[in-house]
């Protein structure tokens, strides 16, 4: 059995087995449970740990038999709708070990005539059908998922639609009729909540009643878009976003929904219900309401939306397009700004530095998309227009300042990064780093060890780190020099990033991959190190597996 909670099942289950066990010793062992396990269990949360109650709740003992079944039903309660049918598949197909093979047979060794012990409507009888219903044995499926639906609908919805891919053929016909039979005005809420259990049986790849399925789904759909468009509404905002999806595409297809649906996720925070609503209200809308639509979502948080009202402008509404794209030059994403400058070149626009120039002097719009919109159009000269700004020293402005050094490269740009980074703020190394990582030669070794490495500094290390792991320099000085860190940090969170760095020097390092190999001088230096660290840390494998690769390497 997988074993992935944090507390260890296996005493705990133990313990209740020996309550159980049959035989005749347990004439004279306690029946009753102790206060600590009845605590253990208690403190139990992980739905993983369904599958180890489950033969306890077919065991003879009473008391054992109502703890396993409560013990269940509360996790079973945690299980998300969309896991249900994972959860399904694990219990079917769960091969305990070999420490649980006497406590197995409870549950691989049943009966369906179990079933018929299980009739009526106590919640202890409807987890044990439910439980039922994902049993290996197709008997015991067919007549616990059947006995359920007797018994409680709502809880029997769930399974009758997870059954209704199952590859017994009978159970799936039974499941089919059933759902047929019970889908009605009076119950169709029952299957909001089912809502990832439909979508999963949609996408099904089994062929037998293919199309009875998809008319059964359309026909759920159907009912819940003009009985239950409130529940629906409310999913759109679910945590879990296939399901919001799927409320949305169900929405999408009553026409009576449109208006209200594309007003709900105007602010939405899922960019493919984003785009779902965008396109609809393209194929739904006339020009004139397209338009107002547009106006609400140029402004969208989500570029690609941004994006496609750019587009959508251009395409159906060329009068109105010069002043939007104007508008989009000070966007805060590069591609759409880049896509501005393209269109309004077509209209006769060539001169955007001006326009860019003349916001940064009057500082009434967003002074860093300015600065940005500057150094893409711009040239080395207009970099004196960002200059001045640099006596402000704010943290975010600097950030942006340093992107417009690398982009435009005046003379003198790297004093001015110089200047910039020698306060140590975040948004600026960050800007940095970025910016060095797409212009790989504008930077030596010694150069980047100056401006980035600071020995004591945690944030400054990982900086430092990232730019030797994206970027090529000679890998012999990289290892010399972090070796020589190694040896005099005393940091543990210092040391830990520079063991990662090791490991990945290492497997990248291998003897069967072709690199330059190092000068004598060099590969004493680093042996040399490597062995003292080792020395120090004669238990620690990563320095053995170095030790051994640099001796191999250099022969």
């Amino acid at each position: 059995m997988n074993k992935v909670t944090k507390i260890n099942l296996e005493p705990i289950v133990d313990s209740l087995y020996h309550i159980c066990k049959p035989g005749i010793g347990n004439l004279f062992r306690s029946s009753v449970v102790k206060a600590s396990l009845l605590k253990e269990i208690e403190e139990i949360t992980d739905p993983n740990a369904i599958y180890s109650f489950i033969p306890l709740m077919f065991v003879k003992n009473r008391m054992v038999s109502k703890l396993a079944n409560e013990k269940v039903h509360a996790l079973l309660n945690h299980v998300p709708p969309h896991l249900l049918n994972k959860i399904d598949e694990k219990i079917r197909n769960s091969i305990f070990s070999k420490h649980y093979h006497q406590l197995s047979k409870y549950w691989y060794n049943l009966n369906p005539s179990i079933v018929d012990s299980y009739k009526g409507h106590s919640t202890e009888f409807l987890i044990i059908l439910k439980i039922l219903c994902c049993h290996p044995n197709g008997y015991i499926r067919y007549k616990a998922i059947k006995t359920l639906a007797e018994n409680s609908i709502q809880d029997a919805i769930p399974f009758l639609i997870i059954r209704a891919n199952d590859w017994v053929d009978e159970i799936r016909i039974l499941c089919f009729t059933t759902l047929n039979r019970i889908i009605s005005k009076e119950i169709i809420d029952h299957f909001i909540e089912s809502l990832p259990l439909l979508k999963q049986l949609e996408i099904k790849r089994r062929q037998e009643l293919r199309f009875d399925r998809l008319q059964l789904i359309r026909k759920i759909e159907s009912l819940l878009t003009t009985q239950c468009s409130d529940a629906l509404f409310k999913k759109i905002n679910s945590q879990e976003i296939l399901v919001a999806r799927y409320a949305f595409a169900i929405l999408a297809n009553a026409d009576s929904k449109i208006e209200q649906l594309l007003t709900a996720t105007l602010n939405h925070r899922d960019i493919v219900i984003k785009v779902n609503a965008f396109n609809l209200a393209n194929n739904q809308y006339n020009s004139d309401r397209f338009l107002i639509y547009l106006n609400k979502v140029k402004d969208d948080k989500l570029m690609p939306i941004r994006k496609m009202a750019l587009y959508a402008f251009i395409e159906r509404y060329p009068n109105q397009a010069k002043g939007i794209l104007e508008q989009a030059l000070l966007d805060r994403s590069r591609s759409i700004r880049h896509l501005s400058r393209y269109y309004l070149k077509r209209l006769g626009i060539s001169e955007f530095s001006n326009y860019y120039r003349d916001a940064i002097n009057r500082q009434d719009k967003p002074i860093k998309l300015a600065i940005l919109g500057l150094s893409e159009s711009g040239n080395q000269q207009d970099f004196r227009f960002i200059q001045p700004l640099i006596s402000k020293n704010i943290s975010q402005l600097n950030a942006v300042i340093i992107n417009a050094a690398f982009t435009m490269q005046p003379e003198g740009w790297k004093s001015v990064i110089t200047q910039l980074l020698s306060n140590p703020e975040p948004a600026s190394l960050k800007s940095f780093v970025n910016c060095l990582l797409e212009n790989q030669e504008s930077y030596t070794f010694e150069e980047i060890l100056e401006l980035v490495y600071k020995r004591n500094s945690l944030m400054h290390i990982r900086y430092f780190i990232r730019i030797l792991s994206n970027r090529h320099y000679d890998r012999w000085i990289v290892l010399n020099f972090i070796l020589s860190e190694l040896e005099l940090t005393t940091d543990h969170d210092i040391k830990v990033i520079f063991e990662q760095y090791l490991h990945t020097w290492i497997h990248h390092n291998c003897p069967n991959k072709i690199f330059i190999r190092p000068c004598h001088e060099k590969s004493n230096t680093c042996l040399n190190k490597a062995n003292n660290l080792l020395k120090h840390n004669p238990t620690n494998s990563l320095y053995k597996e170095l030790l051994e690769n640099i001796t191999c390497f250099i022969k």
